[in-house]
């Protein structure tokens, strides 16, 4: 057989070649050069390899926004997820499952109420401390913490076992917070117990153990605020229709050799519950910016005293803050302890010590069992050394300074929030004081007192309130009286 002859096919590949650049009308270069920038729609380009000729057409661009003519404007991020409608359904049957009906309305105010009597009971404890009679009296007194402690707890645990199968499904979250925070509380009462077996030498254990109670106590009704919220149980301040507010008014007190003003505010608002007939929610507000901007003055005149053979103690600079629902006092001293020595009539005082130093009290407002107000100190923090660090802390020294600050914050607002006098035009059926807690002033940013809580009243005092004339109820609702 004769060799094949080659040449040809050589020829006939670089004419196939050199027709297609003809017929697609461009320049051999083109298929070695790249578009340049920005210049449109990217060109075409030819490759040539063993498996023969190829015509690389590019592809479109593509990604959000692109077309074939280009780049478009992206368009707008997508709206967020709303939750879909049977997420909303859900927290609305759980709303309604949850929701107290009027008896358990009149239970949960009752468990309040004892509440109350609780820390008016504890309160009792910590006064008989400073009380020569407080052996005498103890027994008694812890008698009835003990009880006020047990009933309340009784009437908690009896509400909640009282909800229906619905209200257990809805409210467990918070009814678990609420018994582990009773369990708590119950532990720190224990504690309580163990700490004053002898008033005598354990003084400083009983204080101790008393501030945890107190944190115990305050996160328990803390929890049963929450679920009086989720069961409807009181009156939602956003829901609330103003009904009457009660002109300020100014009053000055004396606390030392400082005379300060105190302005009081007043507001009663309805709500629009259903659950809440006759029922309305009053507000007070006591605002206390001169007792911060005298505060200093005011102590030191309280604390001064001349004894050139005894102790001497000088403020030198005291704050308030403006925390909520408590706030704290700071005060700076420097104290002195002289001796007199030599004969009678002519006693030579000599410095046996002195020291400077500084503590931080804690001050906390608590409603009492018939609606009255206390003030409750405890002291925080001290900074001194020594002989002087001994006195503030378990001293009576440090006392004596709890013992001025809470007679300032007492005497400013005895006169001041007096809820007879304010209750007084529209004599109510029934009036509870829920809640007191140390606010910042939305107007000066100084402390105010702020009180919260509830008035019975029937449609005949609203119109008194409201200055028009009683109407005459439907007849449903005379039928319920």
């Amino acid at each position: 057989m004769k060799p094949q002859n080659r040449a040809p096919a050589t020829r006939s590949v670089i004419f196939t070649v050199g027709m297609a650049l003809l017929a697609l009308g461009f320049p051999l270069k083109a298929a070695a050069q790249k578009p340049p920038a920005g210049a449109g729609i990217p060109i075409p380009t030819i490759s040539i390899g063993t498996d023969g000729i190829k015509i690389n057409l590019p592809r479109p661009p593509t990604g959000p926004g692109i077309s074939p003519g280009g780049p478009r404007p992206t368009a707008a991020a997508p709206a967020p997820p709303r939750p879909s409608d049977d997420t909303e359904l859900e927290a609305f049957r759980r709303a309604l499952a949850a929701q107290a009906t009027p008896a358990q309305v009149s239970d949960y105010l009752s468990l309040l109420k004892s509440t109350r009597t609780v820390i008016s009971r504890f309160e009792d404890l910590r006064a008989l401390l400073d009380q020569q009679s407080a052996s005498a009296e103890w027994p008694a007194k812890k008698v009835e913490f003990d009880e006020s402690l047990k009933k309340a707890r009784i009437l908690n645990k009896a509400f909640v076992e009282g909800f229906s199968e619905s209200q257990k499904g809805a409210l467990t979250v918070v009814t678990s917070k609420l018994i582990r925070a009773d369990s708590r509380l119950v532990d720190q009462a224990k504690a309580l117990d163990v700490s004053v077996s002898d008033l005598t030498t354990k003084k400083g254990d009983f204080v101790s153990a008393s501030h945890r109670f107190e944190k115990a106590f305050t996160d328990f009704r803390e929890q049963q605020r929450v679920l009086g919220e989720q069961m409807y149980a009181l009156p939602d301040p956003g829901e609330e229709q103003p009904l009457f507010t009660m002109p300020a008014s100014t009053n000055s007190v004396t606390i030392g050799n400082q005379t300060i003003a105190v302005r009081t505010s007043s507001a009663i608002s309805r709500t629009s519950t259903a659950n809440f007939d006759g029922l309305v929610h009053l507000q007070m507000t006591a605002n206390l910016g001169d007792l911060q901007q005298s505060v200093t003055s005011i102590l030191q005149s309280q604390m001064a005293h001349s004894d050139p053979c005894g102790e001497q103690v000088t403020i030198q600079q005291a704050m308030v803050g403006t925390s909520s629902p408590t706030t704290d006092v700071w005060v700076q001293l420097h104290f002195e302890r002289w001796a007199c020595l030599g004969p009678s009539p002519s006693k030579t005082p000599v410095e046996v010590i002195e020291a400077n130093g500084s503590i931080t009290v804690k001050v906390t407002p608590a409603v009492d069992k018939d609606g009255s107000l206390s003030i409750l100190t405890h002291l925080e923090a001290v900074e001194a050394t020594g002989m002087l660090a001994d006195m503030l802390r378990s001293g009576p020294l440090g006392d004596a300074v709890c013992a001025k600050i809470k007679r300032s914050f007492v005497t400013a607002l005895q006169d001041s929030l007096n809820l007879s006098a304010v209750l007084q035009p529209m004599r109510p059926d029934s009036a509870t004081i829920e809640t007191a807690k140390f606010v910042r002033d939305s107007n000066g940013g100084t402390l105010a007192l702020a009180l919260d809580g509830h008035l019975r009243l029937s449609r005949e005092q609203v119109a008194v309130l409201n200055g028009q004339k009683s109407e005459s109820p439907p007849a449903h609702e005379t039928s319920q009286r």
